[in-house]
């Protein structure tokens, strides 16, 4: 086991994952690529357990332990939740973090962009003096209206434009930024990328995985 709670952190490819909970304000990460979509069992990943939530201090040491003979290559913010709404935690930890891990090494965050809009200020200076280098924004579409179809956004259509915002302050703020979008077949996913590179940002395209269709009866 990673760390000595389950949930907490998780491993994909060479980067090591930490989970500070398990609640999201819009459709997750995880949901919005498909119902068939899950985790690999063996990248240890978990939700953490009912009650439970992680402070700096359980992270930076369970980070610390797992990083002695993991031969990761960069941390990221993740897990089935959504990190920001544990603002002081993941500002805390990534802090101690940045001290502990050499300067080369990423520290990133998977997102949905909402941060600064659920804090009531500007979170991406934070984040930047935090340690933090990259952020990545789950932004799935062009179109306001799909957003909140796609999203469940408590904001409404407006979510998409509050993550667009963050997405330029946190690029003005000198962290690396890339906007993500799920390979849906109702997504026009050129769109997204094009969003992207017209902000000078990065993109990712994140693969979808529907259900497989029922079988018929002979």
């Amino acid at each position: 086991m990673l760390s000595p709670v389950p949930g907490l952190l998780y491993v994909v490819r060479s980067s090591l994952y930490v989970s500070l909970t398990n609640e999201s304000n819009t459709t997750t990460l995880h949901n919005s690529r498909g119902n068939a979509f899950s985790m690999s069992s063996n990248t240890g990943f978990d939700l953490l357990p009912d009650g439970w939530l992680p402070e700096a201090g359980d992270v930076s040491g369970a980070v610390a332990k797992a990083w002695e003979g993991g031969g990761y290559d960069a941390v990221v913010y993740a897990g089935m939740g959504e990190p920001t709404l544990r603002l002081e935690a993941l500002l805390s930890s990534c802090s101690a973090l940045r001290k502990l891990l050499p300067q080369k090494v990423p520290i990133r965050l998977n997102t949905n962009g909402l941060g600064s809009e659920h804090a009531a200020r500007d979170i991406s200076l934070s984040l930047h003096q935090s340690g933090l280098t990259h952020v990545s924004i789950a932004l799935n579409t062009s179109l306001p209206s799909q957003y909140h179809s796609l999203m469940a956004s408590p904001y409404g259509e407006r979510g998409l434009e509050i993550a667009q915002d963050f997405a330029r302050r946190c690029a003005g703020a000198g962290i690396e930024v890339e906007l993500t979008a799920v390979e849906r077949p109702d997504v026009d996913v050129d769109a997204v990328r094009e969003l992207a590179d017209k902000g000078g940002l990065g993109f990712r395209l994140r693969s979808y995985h529907a259900p497989p269709p029922p079988q018929s009866r002979v």
